[in-house]
């Protein structure tokens, strides 16, 4: 039986991964995994004011060791996923590339790119609570600090990785 491929997405906020994912979602016929939505569901009520980082990050991975485990089980039924997972570190990217040559998986990595003025205008219209791409809400601190973490992808993954610029679509 043939097993799934993966559509990886990555790039800073506002860079247009979540709706990037539902075009490959719909293209592939595919399963599509976003961390925005889990969170969202999972743990977003439980929030009084922004939270502290290690609280996010903490229950972030524990979406992500859940949408992994659920993908595991859907790619080896023959289903394409895609991975709407953020993946601002260098080293989370790593992570999931080794796991899909573990499991003997086909993937494919997107990097999402645009302007930074565009995605935070993005972010302000997306924050307005229409759209597909709507999850929750971003500050505009937490605009900036999330920008700040996104890690430029090495020369090392610029092998298996498609740019996108979503800056230049209308």
């Amino acid at each position: 039986m043939r097993k799934g491929h993966a559509h990886i997405i990555f790039g800073p906020i506002g860079a247009g991964k979540s709706t990037f994912a539902l075009e490959l979602s719909n293209k592939h016929r595919a399963i599509k995994f976003s961390t925005d939505e889990w969170f969202k569901n999972l743990f977003f009520n439980d929030m009084n004011g922004m939270p502290e980082l290690s609280w996010t990050f903490e229950r972030i991975s524990r979406c992500e060791t859940q949408i992994w485990s659920i993908a595991q089980q859907s790619i080896n039924c023959g289903n394409d996923v895609i991975f709407d997972l953020g993946l601002q570190r260098i080293a989370d990217r790593d992570r999931i590339k080794l796991q899909c040559e573990e499991m003997n998986v086909e993937y494919q990595f997107y990097c999402l790119v645009a302007d930074k003025n565009i995605r935070r205008e993005r972010v302000i219209k997306r924050n307005q609570g229409t759209g597909d791409s709507f999850s929750f809400p971003v500050s505009p601190e937490m605009f900036e600090i999330t920008d700040g973490m996104f890690e430029e992808p090495k020369e090392s993954e610029l092998v298996y990785t498609k740019y996108v610029d979503t800056g230049k679509v209308a």
